[in-house]
């Protein structure tokens, strides 16, 4: 007894139900009325009785073996309806699971195409109509065979392709007749004659041996039992139209060389902005700061000699009062004073402030080390070339940028013994400071940043490396571009490693970079060594 599913009893399409066993177990109405059967007459394998005996093979063993891989399945046969017409139609099965999810069985959706088959059919074109749209075609029309021989071909292919008659190319190879784009078009010839419709692009040397540009499309020819007979090439002449393009892309490839540097031109400007920004600030901080730490320092010093005095009469003082100790009074006096003295901590006071004055001495040694450096850094009066330490350049970067590095990095220096190059110190330095920052950005919580200098001939180079996240080809070839930046809107111009790189280049110098993603990267620098 067929089993119900409300679902699908009205449903239009062709609806039927495997079991696990793989024998069927429902059919919806629309089945029942396209083969004018009962369910007692289809169920199990009995519906197999309607299928034409030309399909009944192939549709047994499309089925099974779907069934046993458990995967969709769509084929095409003919299905007897209640006229007792033999009908095309298209069935589409798919696996279904049960609530546990394991296998249940097989879902069927069958469709009427027998218009469509014979519409397709009657659509299958003959030799004599591919040889009468060849003739009248006024594009090139060539008929090749499944290994890539001209069957036949009309004028306009045949004095297009080097052939003077269309006699001429028949049984002569397609591809012999492709000057540009050959293995595309052998390519495209295995597709089609392997079912499937390409389209490529390839040029021709015509009878006057001048250059033709196409635009072909290979369609596979099939006979009425679908075996590919035939491969159909229908070919545009695009030649004005590839002239146009290869003009126009030439004057692309122009913009964009002119864009490149424009783009390069305004990274120049901003770099000699913001260079002689930062000197100029540089510079004034400096100054600014110079003045006040100088007297600072000095009284501190001065401060220092005079507790140095103070304490040493407090101590003559102290002895004094010990040897006034005769009478029960004077005795009691000095008692009464050690005791404030105790109370009022005045030991612990005179070594806390020497302490003090000792941090104070060595916090302003720092600050005006600082200020050094930042005047050093700023280098407004090296514009030109001079002679410079290299390992004193980068200690002083160090410094300038220690802010951004001293809560995320652990810096180690490797210095070498180098010697002093002729250079552009500020600039360089400029370098070293978008290199540094840019390792402290990549480390993320904590990480190392190891840089090292040392002498390879006539090179001096510096390596400067992070711990940090790395970089994925594909953004490692642009970092140099001007404005490529991967930092987030606000965070990041994408000027810093493009302004480097001329820098460095301008130093003929150069620079590379090395990187695996998730565990750091390195650049290293190379510039030749100048003698004074």
């Amino acid at each position: 007894m067929q089993q119900r599913i409300p679902a699908f009893d009205n449903f239009p399409a062709l609806i039927r139900k495997w079991g696990k066993d793989a024998r069927c177990d429902y059919f919806n109405k629309a089945w029942f009325d396209f083969t004018g059967r009962q369910p007692d007459d289809e169920l199990g394998d009995g519906w197999m009785d309607d299928i034409h005996p030309d399909d009944f093979d192939r549709l047994v063993e499309r089925f099974h073996k779907a069934f046993d891989a458990r995967q969709p399945f769509e084929i095409e046969y003919r299905l007897k309806n209640f006229d007792g017409e033999y009908r095309w139609v298209v069935e589409i099965g798919r696996p279904f699971s049960d609530n546990s999810g394991g296998f249940a069985g097989y879902l069927g959706s069958g469709y009427d195409i027998h218009e469509r088959r014979q519409n397709e059919e009657l659509l299958k074109v003959s030799q004599d109509y591919f040889k009468s749209f060849i003739e009248s075609s006024q594009d090139c029309v060539a008929h090749i065979s499944p290994d890539g021989f001209f069957l036949s071909i009309n004028e306009i292919g045949c004095k297009s392709h080097g052939f003077r008659e269309p006699s001429d190319a028949v049984n002569c190879s397609f591809s012999e007749a492709v000057i540009f784009n050959r293995e595309s078009a052998d390519s495209a010839i295995r597709s089609a004659a392997a079912g499937e419709s390409v389209s490529i692009r390839y040029m021709s040397k015509d009878h006057h041996d001048k250059e033709r540009w196409w635009d072909a499309k290979f369609t596979p020819v099939v006979d009425f039992g679908e075996q590919i007979r035939s491969i159909l090439l229908v070919s545009r002449d695009i030649t004005d139209q590839k002239r146009a393009e290869d003009a126009l892309e030439q004057k692309n490839r122009e913009l964009e060389n002119a864009y490149a540097e424009l783009k390069a031109a305004q990274s120049q400007i901003l770099q000699q902005e913001k260079m002689a920004s930062i000197g100029q600030l540089a510079a004034g901080v400096a100054h600014e700061i110079n003045n006040p730490m100088g007297f600072i320092i000095s009284n501190i010093n001065t401060l220092k000699k005079y507790i140095d005095k103070i304490y040493e009469f407090i101590d003559s003082q102290h002895k004094a009062l010990e040897s006034c100790t005769a009478d029960q009074g004077s005795a009691e006096v000095l008692k009464q004073l050690l005791e404030k003295r105790r109370q009022l901590k005045i030991d612990y006071i005179s070594e806390d402030i020497r302490s003090l004055i000792a941090e104070s001495l060595d916090g302003a040694d720092r600050v005006k080390k600082i200020v050094q450096d930042l005047k050093g850094f700023s280098r407004l009066d090296e514009a030109e070339y001079k002679m410079a330490d290299i390992n004193a350049g980068l200690e002083s970067t160090i410094n300038i940028v220690w802010n951004e590095l001293k809560y995320k990095a652990t810096v180690t220096r490797e210095f070498g013994d180098i010697p002093q190059i002729k250079c552009r110190p500020g600039q360089l330095n400029q370098v070293f400071m978008n290199l540094l920052i840019n390792a402290a950005h990549a480390l993320g919580e904590h990480g190392e940043i190891r840089i090292k200098t040392w002498q390879d001939g006539e090179k001096i180079n510096v390596a400067i490396s992070d711990t940090g996240c790395g970089m994925p080809e594909e953004v490692r070839k642009r970092i140099f571009e001007p404005f490529f930046t991967t930092k987030e809107v606000g965070k990041g111009t994408g000027l810093g490693l493009s302004i480097a790189y001329d820098i460095i280049k301008k130093h003929d110098g150069e620079i590379r970079v090395d990187s695996i993603v998730g565990k750091g990267t390195t650049f290293t620098i190379s510039i030749p060594v100048m003698e004074g």
